[in-house]
């Protein structure tokens, strides 16, 4: 008797998500927001492009989940940082630190997040949906979900926002 090939096992689910999350980071910061495709995310992970759409709606939608997790991993290195500081002097500089040390570890993921901010706020369906991809801080909640975008992306009257901004028609005459 001959033997049996051996069957691939097919990955979990988690496994798909975590790797097609892994591969888009890759190709957004080397490509950039704009022109990175999901096809390019799937060959990345290994997958196919229904792979991505098994586990992802468009590409917005990969963005908010890497957005989500990157958020959750910097105010947890905050929260770490400033545990055994005993004044807030102390407090925000250990924060500072902490802040910066993401910055200089990852630039490439901080100018794909400025990028996609910035076509967010010129785009009100984006920028709307973007305020509400991450819960406001709120003293009760949980720190590792805590939104860094302003209270004005988070409602519908959002667009009515660009009236009274600092770069409206009105106040670039002064």
């Amino acid at each position: 008797m001959g033997r049996r090939p051996s069957r691939q096992r097919r990955p979990k689910r988690e496994e798909v998500r975590r790797r097609l999350l892994e591969a888009a980071t890759r190709v957004f910061a080397r490509r950039g927001y704009a022109e990175a495709t999901l096809e390019e995310v799937a060959a990345e992970a290994g997958f196919s492009k229904g792979a991505v759409y098994s586990n992802f709606a468009s590409k917005e939608e990969v963005f908010y989940a890497l957005l989500r997790e990157r958020v959750a991993e910097r105010v947890e290195k905050v929260h770490h940082a400033i545990e055994s500081a005993s004044t807030l002097q102390e407090m925000g500089a250990a924060a500072g630190r902490a802040g910066g040390e993401a910055v200089d570890e990852e630039a490439d993921w901080h100018l794909l997040f400025l990028e996609f901010v910035t076509r967010a706020a010129r785009q009100p369906a984006l920028r709307e949906e973007l305020g509400q991809s991450i819960p406001p801080c709120r003293p009760s909640s949980s720190p590792t979900s805590c939104s860094p975008f302003p209270m004005a992306w988070r409602s519908s009257s959002s667009s009515s926002r660009r009236a009274s901004t600092p770069t409206s028609s009105s106040k670039r005459s002064s």
